[in-house]
């Protein structure tokens, strides 16, 4: 069974950028189809588990969005 993943890195700084919010949607729907947090996995930037897997991944095209200004408001990246 396939599963969808990410890992989220901060090239500013070359760290893994946790506690980014991440969404994730089916493209053709342009509806929120998951959540995640990305501060599960804090030090390498990754989620515990997948964003998508099992009967809830579905065959198409997806869009993962990056909630980063908030994380890099937080690391002082940016004001």
């Amino acid at each position: 069974m396939g599963h969808l993943s990410t890992h989220v890195l901060d090239t500013a700084r070359g760290l893994p950028a946790a506690g980014v919010l991440v969404e994730v949607r089916i493209a053709s729907r342009h509806r929120v189809h998951a959540n995640c947090r990305g501060d599960t996995p804090t030090r390498e930037g990754r989620t515990d588990a997948p964003l998508l897997a099992g009967d809830l991944l579905e065959r198409g095209t997806y869009e993962l969005t990056f909630h980063a200004g908030d994380y890099f408001r937080k690391t002082g990246v940016v004001p």
